[in-house]
């Protein structure tokens, strides 16, 4: 069954939206502390694969009581005020969406002033947006959508896909496999709306490397210390990471090791980064778990942190610029080794990276320009010299 999420032909098609993007900021009033919610809220609504379905879906495609806070309701109707906003100084308020998050959490979390990470909080908006749409299913529509339920939720599958699993959900399987005998371990099944890195893994390789090696590296690894079950050899088992389905948007998330690492380091990730990933060469697939895309995402942005602050940076295709997101303010970017010198002279951390399928990305000629900039970044001596 198809999914009711799923983009219609139209909305593959080069039009106004991908090239009139309106770009707001979001208000943060002193003491409010929504900066972890505003960068992911900026974060949705520059994600094309997130924005078009969730504008155009129908008002009874999602579930909530009557008289409590919706999330996605909230969600939507700050959508629908970004895009007929005409004024590009209007900042938007995110209140209403704070106010539901802490309704779910009956306030214990998510409160007015408290400080929140924003990879948790991508994740419990998309983990509470699976929920609604498990309990229209189930027919519990008159139920509000508490804490319970959406713990509850995260263990049950979804057919046809929900928005969240539609556009973030990633599923894969680790296979033990010894390369003497080719005997197979029992699989191991993963799904997830981020794939996490850890940073430290990252800086190890005494070499520098890409991020399309580095990942491929941590997809498959040889086990030392393992002995096959079936020949009884040492050295001879890998774990093989097979990809089972692909999202819209893949978002990585990076843990570091600390929150003030030197500037080699954030320098060492930013230089890593590239234009496209291909699945295909990240992980094993086979056909099926491509199918809904080619396989190849481009890099669309960022969220970044610093001292208690989270700031995000998207590509804009319609300026083909970079445009950098701190609550309120909102600025443009000449191009990627000016974003990267503005990111290394704040000491932000990209904290999740996104790669939007290429398909739903942005215009040919906006993913040249965008492709040509990274590429382009200067060698590590011009930034030491900054």
């Amino acid at each position: 069954m198809e999914s009711p999420w799923a983009a219609s032909s139209s909305e593959r098609e080069p039009n106004a939206d991908r090239l009139q993007l309106n770009v707001r900021g979001l208000e943060n009033e002193h003491g409010a502390n929504h900066c972890f919610l505003n960068v992911v809220i900026q974060a949705f609504w520059n994600l094309r694969s997130f924005r078009r379905r969730l504008l155009d879906a129908e008002a009874d495609d999602h579930s909530h009581a009557r008289d409590s806070g919706c999330c996605y309701c909230a969600l939507k109707s700050l959508f629908q005020e970004y895009a007929v906003s005409t004024n590009s100084t209007d900042t938007l308020p995110p209140d209403c969406l704070r106010e539901a998050l802490s309704g779910v959490y009956d306030e214990r979390r998510f409160k007015l002033g408290d400080m929140e990470d924003a990879t948790e909080t991508i994740e419990t908006i998309l983990g509470i947006l699976h929920a609604s749409n498990l309990t229209e299913a189930e027919n519990l529509g008159a139920s509000p959508i508490s804490h319970h339920i959406v713990e509850q939720a995260g263990d049950v599958g979804c057919h046809p896909l929900c928005l969240a699993h539609e556009v973030f959900g990633l599923e894969y399987v680790d296979v033990l496999r010894c390369t003497f005998c080719g005997a197979n371990g029992e699989p191991s099944v993963s799904s997830s709306y981020l794939y996490t890195a850890y940073v430290s893994e990252l800086l190890q390789s005494p070499q520098p490397k890409n991020l399309h090696e580095m990942l491929k590296e941590l997809c498959q690894q040889s086990l030392p210390t393992r002995k096959c079950l079936e020949c009884n050899s040492r050295k001879t088992v890998v774990s093989e990471r097979w990809l089972t389905r692909s999202p819209c948007t893949f978002i990585l998330s990076l843990v570091w090791p600390s929150s003030t690492p030197g500037k080699d380091a954030i320098w060492v990730v930013l230089s890593m980064i590239q234009p496209q990933l291909r699945m295909d060469q990240i992980f094993h697939t086979e056909t099926s778990a491509s199918s809904k895309t080619d396989g190849v995402y481009s890099f669309h942005g960022m969220i970044c942190y610093c001292g208690m602050h989270y700031v995000a940076l998207f590509w804009c295709p319609g300026r083909r610029r970079w445009v950098f997101l701190d609550d309120t303010c909102v600025q443009e970017k000449e191009d990627w080794t000016s974003a990267t010198r503005f990111l290394m002279s704040g000491h932000y951390l990209p904290t999740l990276i996104f790669y939007e399928s290429s398909e739903e990305a942005a215009l040919a000629e906006s993913l040249e320009e965008l492709k040509r900039q990274v590429n382009g970044l200067e060698e590590q001596s011009s930034c030491a010299a900054m």
